[in-house]
């Protein structure tokens, strides 16, 4: 209240002097015409100041002041004005229209004045705190989303001073940004480093695509300098740029593609106000496909997983947004083999799309525990589609991977497996539309090999890679999810989608990146160990089967593909029983003498798998 009595205060008496000075103004030295229209001016101030309040002037925090909150000084000056018109005309009062015109020009840039002046003072005391941990930083882009990373760190972090800004555009090289000198090309930023004694460059493009950003590294002297970015406007799930998102250059960023277009009315069509069911919600693909429904504003959401913290995890990193858009958002534990608390979930919330990305998909891991692979992703698979026909789910995604096709491990066996079933039931039910999406390895899921490689670069190595001509094909989160969204928005039973995944890349000059993203040498800083190939591993991924034809869809990164099921949906729940059995009973023989007679794309014969004859 104290404050507010204060700015009035301050503000009636910049309009009053502005008033007087203009009364001098017009009139010199003629204090007796200056007296006779004194009552108007003190009037006008008055009117000044019931607008301002009127208009929120004395709600803003002036200290962080921006553009808007200027025009609103002007609005509201604009109105004092008409507004003392009609006073004049009211009350017995004459102000001369020049003197009315300067008083409140005048009163507006001298109210303007005092509030720069303010945010002035409080950030100057705001930065000498911090002067002594301050950090040197450099942004790299002088356009939008640059300045407002400028103005966030000089409001609220007292440890950063930007220095430069860098850019390319030789309009804006060698002129000043809010105060910021704008110096380039992009290409001597060594120099420019250099000169300014930079401890940080942020990169402020959100459009720069991965092309763009190896530009970028490559210019770099990373032994000199901190590198960080800010991500793109889509990852920050909001429109204001703050210095919270910005964050360290990934992998990520330089593997990259093209961005994804996609068909948002179409997705939206097949997603608002339905009620989805998303399992291994708590997962890399799960999680992100929750986010990006959350968007497409469907009724509910019923996010299932097994572990109780990543499923908590995530209701509280999508609560502001579910919160937004109104959405109901249901959470539940419970392993997709327990028929019985399944089909409880269906009849309770009566899901009606169902997006299945629940599954193993670590393949050592399955190696070692092939019943497993078989209990959840073949038969936990199997067991959600009968669900989800008895209780007339309308479309029902499953999430699929390159490793089911000629599959070496029991992983991709499994995963092969529920692809067979989902088909066939597809082949013979006509109410639930199924689909299969497969594609490949995706960057920075929790099964991915990167994670492992941050930590053993962290320890300074070694870094461990299986063969040096070891490839992958690789996409990100969400460039995955958006697609998988978009697949299962196509509306025709038991497709099979493939996503496409680009060219296979080579792990070790996936490793050789991440080594120099953290200012050291491969191979020279820190050491590179092969190890050989793990059981059940290809040297490279195929995402289609010999026998399998590629169409292309609306959308070009989508590909369906034309491959008839032959077997009944009993036959192959019968080899999904027979297999999981065998696995119990550790029978190799007898498993690969079933998979030859029902899978005999399947190429058990590698060393070093489970099904390694040598070993049986």
């Amino acid at each position: 209240m104290l404050r507010r009595i204060s700015l009035v205060t301050v503000d009636f008496t910049v309009m009053l002097c502005a008033g007087i000075l203009s009364l001098f103004i017009r009139f010199g030295w003629d204090f007796a015409s200056i007296g006779n229209y004194f009552p108007a001016v003190l009037i006008a101030s008055g009117v000044a100041s019931l607008s301002f309040f009127l208009f929120g002037v004395y709600k803003t925090v002036w200290a962080y002041m921006g553009n808007d909150e200027i025009v609103q000084i002007f609005k509201s000056i604009a109105v004092a004005y008409f507004m003392n018109l009609l006073v004049v005309l009211v009350f017995p009062f004459v102000m001369p229209r020049s003197v009315g015109i300067m008083q409140f020009l005048g009163g507006a840039f001298a109210v303007l004045l005092s509030r720069i002046w303010w945010s002035w003072y409080v950030r100057r005391k705001y930065q000498k705190k911090g002067r002594d941990v301050e950090r040197r930083i450099g942004i790299m882009g002088a356009g939008e989303a640059g300045i407002m990373l400028l103005e966030d760190i000089r409001k609220r972090n007292r440890g950063m001073k930007v220095e430069v800004f860098i850019d390319d555009s030789r309009r804006k090289i060698g002129r000043n940004v809010r105060g910021v000198p704008v110096m380039g090309p992009i290409a001597d930023v060594n120099r420019i480093i250099s000169e300014k004694g930079l401890d940080e460059i942020i990169v402020a493009i959100p459009s720069a695509d991965s092309a763009q950003m190896k530009i970028i590294t490559s210019h770099i002297d990373l032994k000199t300098v901190h590198l960080k970015v800010l991500p793109s406007i889509s990852e920050m799930l909001e429109d204001e740029v703050r210095t919270e998102h910005v964050r360290d250059v990934a992998i990520e960023d330089l593997l990259g593609r093209d961005p994804v277009r996609i068909d948002l009315k179409e997705m939206e069509a097949a997603n608002t106000d339905k009620t989805i069911l998303i399992t291994g919600a708590g997962g890399s693909i799960g999680g992100e496909i929750t986010k990006q429904l959350i968007a497409m504003k469907p009724k509910k959401i019923v996010a299932l997983g097994r572990g109780e913290n990543s499923i908590y995890q995530i209701s509280g990193k999508f609560a502001p947004l579910l919160k937004a858009n109104a959405i109901e958002f249901v959470r539940i534990i419970a392993d997709i083999t327990n028929e019985e608390a399944v089909d409880r979930l269906f009849k309770d919330h009566k899901p009606q799309v169902v997006y299945h990305c629940a599954a193993h998909k670590h393949v050592p891991l399955m190696e070692e525990n092939p019943s497993e692979a078989f209990r959840v992703n073949s038969m936990g698979t199997k067991k959600l589609v009968d669900i989800a026909v008895r209780h007339g789910v309308e479309r029902f995604t499953l999430i699929s991977t390159d490793k089911a096709v000629n599959p070496t491990s029991i992983m991709g066996t499994s995963k092969r497996l529920a692809e067979m079933y989902l088909r066939a039931v597809a082949n013979k039910n006509r109410g639930t539309i199924f689909s299969v999406v497969r594609f490949g390895n995706v960057l920075g899921s929790r099964g991915s090999v990167i994670p492992k490689f941050k930590e053993q670069i962290k320890n300074g190595g070694p870094i461990t890679i299986t063969d040096p001509n070891m490839r992958r094909f690789f996409m990100t989160i969400p460039e995955a999810s958006s697609l998988v969204i978009q697949a299962s928005s196509f509306m025709k039973n038991g497709d099979l989608f493939i996503l496409d995944m680009g060219e296979q890349i080579y792990i070790k000059d996936l490793v050789d990146n991440m080594v120099k993203l953290a200012g050291l040498i491969p191979g020279q800083d820190i050491e590179i160990q092969y190890t050989g190939i793990r059981p059940g591993e290809k040297l490279y991924e195929e995402l289609f089967l010999d026998k399998e034809k590629a169409l292309s869809t609306k959308n070009p990164k989508i590909y369906r593909v034309i491959e008839e099921e032959h077997m009944s949906p009993e036959e192959i729940a019968g080899l999904m029983e027979k297999m999981y059995d065998l696995c119990i009973c550790r029978d190799k023989n007898d498993m690969k003498k079933t998979l030859d007679a029902y899978i005999p794309d399947h190429q058990v014969e590698l060393k070093g798998g489970y099904f390694d004859a040598s070993e049986s």
